[in-house]
């Protein structure tokens, strides 16, 4: 991969990121705050450019309505708040070479979290933006200055000022190797979709788990092991099964015991919960990334009772551990608790956690406040509500039942 670690994302004017903001991205990052306060934006200009490179055919610029985002305007993508933005930028901090030392007290294999250059994007409003005058190219070489001024930016600006460049995407393998993870990743299914299985998986990932899984079985892959464990310590099953129905599709069998390992005990993933079809494409992309490959998870807690939430923690935490960059978007309180715990109990160092909450202020601006998290699992002052709304609500209860 060309970029081996992100460690940081900066955005300034795109959507609800009125202000310059940078959010550090560590092995494990969790980003909570009320809906609608930025949490999605601020992977999305990654996801763009991931979905342009994949596109089929030329996008204009940017594609913009497709399998990872959807926006139908370029407008859209602007500040429209008390001074609309006329340009958004966002850049990557990255880092180039893996961690040789023992910084953080971690075993070889992380990334170092250190950027020595910034890949960015640059996109200027001009009212249409389907006007066929802008076109992408790279800014000549990247500058390999002081690590907190080297950069490599790219832009979108008028072809006219570029006469006779051609679209150069910095890195395009990394964000190629983008696993995205949306919060809504479908209905259980009788049969799924035969797909390719390669090292790199356009659009979301979802729908390539089942035929991973088809290929794990077929090879005899040690991950199958794992998935299953994984799956029968979050309580859901024992056993999973994907066989190929024929050259276009493929069936997904689960054990119908949670405990059961018995292979003649099968039933179809769509006759149990729903958590089960919910959790698995996220045990499969967390076992299938490689070391500095960004893994983006809406709401891994989908579906899962808190027990489960509980245990996927540590999944969360292996695959970080591994060299993976884990960045989940939840609202379970559960799931911060227990990543909170696994840093008290020694199984997490705290620097490979960034925990980060999101609010909005009266102008509807994104605010990023990052909890520093000491080594018994504590944070300062973090704005964070989850335990406030939950005490509310039982104080009310017991004054209701009361009287």
């Amino acid at each position: 991969m060309g970029i081996t670690g992100i460690t940081g994302i900066r955005l300034h004017g795109f959507k609800s990121f009125r202000d310059a903001t940078e959010v550090a991205i560590r092995p494990l990052t969790v980003l909570a705050g009320r809906n609608s306060s930025g949490k999605s934006s601020l992977l999305q200009p990654l996801l763009l450019m991931k979905q342009t490179l994949e596109a089929p055919h030329e996008p204009e610029v940017l594609l913009l309505d497709g399998p990872c985002v959807h926006v139908r305007r370029a407008s859209e993508l602007f500040w429209a708040g008390d001074v609309p933005s006329e340009e958004w930028r966002f850049e990557i901090r990255t880092s180039s070479r893996p961690w040789e030392g023992n910084r953080y007290g971690v075993h070889e294999g992380l990334m170092v979290l250190e950027e020595t250059f910034r890949p960015g994007l640059r996109a200027f409003r001009d009212g249409t933006w389907d006007a066929h005058q802008k076109e992408l190219f790279v800014e000549t070489a990247p500058v390999y200055s002081a690590p907190s001024r080297g950069f490599l930016e790219l832009v979108v600006e008028p072809w006219e000022n570029r006469p006779g460049t051609r679209a150069s995407l910095v890195s395009p393998d990394w964000f190629l190797d983008i696993l995205h993870l949306p919060g809504l990743r479908g209905h259980p299914q009788r049969e799924y979709p035969l797909t390719s299985v390669r090292s790199r998986f356009p659009g979301p990932f979802t729908p390539y788990a089942p035929s991973i899984v088809a290929r794990w079985i077929e090879t005899r892959d040690a991950r199958l092991a794992t998935l299953e464990a994984t799956l029968r310590d979050l309580g859901l099953t024992a056993r999973v099964s994907a066989e190929r129905i024929d050259d276009t599709r493929v069936e997904v069998r689960v054990g119908r015991l949670p405990a059961s390992t018995a292979s003649d005990d099968l039933v179809s993933i769509a006759d149990v919960g729903v958590g089960v079809s919910q959790v698995l494409p996220v045990v499969v992309a967390l076992l299938v990334a490689e070391p500095g490959q960004l893994v983006h998870i809406e709401q891994p807690e989908l579906h899962l009772h808190p027990d489960a939430q509980i245990r996927l923690a540590s999944l969360l935490i292996d695959s970080a551990r591994r060299g993976a960059r884990v960045v989940v978007e939840t609202h379970s309180p559960v799931l911060l608790t227990a990543l909170q715990l696994a840093v008290a109990e020694g199984r997490l160092e705290p620097d490979l956690l960034a925990l980060h909450w999101f609010d909005r202020d009266e102008a509807g601006a994104t605010r990023v406040h990052t909890a520093e998290v000491d080594s018994q699992g504590t944070y300062g002052a973090w704005p964070v509500d989850f335990a406030d709304v939950a005490m509310d609500v039982e104080a009310r209860y017991i004054r209701a039942a009361m009287g």
